[in-house]
């Protein structure tokens, strides 16, 4: 095989896996940014539930008082 061949062959094979490194690491940050995404959603509806419960508990315990 002529060498200008091989160095095509060789040049489509490190495009090719540069391609599906780039698309990885795009998948990778996207899949990060989801479980940051749902890392807040927890914390948020902690912030709203949390202080709900609280009160809760507080009217309770003086009900019994």
């Amino acid at each position: 095989m002529p060498k200008i061949f091989a160095a095509w062959r060789d040049n489509a094979i490190s495009r090719l896996v540069g391609m599906a490194v780039r698309t990885f690491a795009i998948f990778a940050a996207l899949f990060v940014e989801f479980l940051a995404f749902l890392l807040s959603v927890f914390v948020f509806i902690l912030w709203i539930i949390l202080p709900i419960l609280a009160i809760y508990t507080l009217f309770l315990s003086l009900a019994y008082l």
